[in-house]
């Protein structure tokens, strides 16, 4: 389930739990983490944590990923399209590199997390 922005609750739940474990709930720490359930046989996936050099927007991030790459495709980070397209049964047998579950990380702006496949 989406929270609103961006973020899964098992995503979510993962900050929260480890808080726990650490006797933090009252004073947390910021945790973050990236949350996919995918099969693949004939390819790979890859979860990034990216840390930039300065805080930019999302929207900007997502052009400038877009545009760099002929066979990169950004993918919304929705759930419904996110499930249809940015999974190996959707890119088989083509050179498309689906890049998605863009969203800002709790450390701070200028990390960024995505999922490719």
């Amino acid at each position: 389930k989406d929270l609103g922005n961006g973020q899964s609750k098992e995503e979510w739940k993962g900050g929260v739990e480890t808080n726990k474990i650490l006797g933090r709930e009252f004073n947390p720490i910021a945790i973050d983490g990236l949350c996919v359930r995918i099969g693949a046989m004939r390819c790979h996936s890859q979860a990034l944590t990216i840390k930039l050099k300065k805080d930019a927007p999302l929207n900007e991030i997502n052009q400038m990923l877009a545009e760099a790459n002929p066979w990169a495709k950004v993918i919304p980070n929705e759930r419904e399209v996110s499930m249809r397209e940015l999974s190996p049964a959707a890119i088989t047998g083509t050179l498309t590199t689906p890049v998605g579950r863009l969203r800002k990380l709790a450390m701070g702006g200028e990390y960024l997390s995505a999922f490719t496949v």
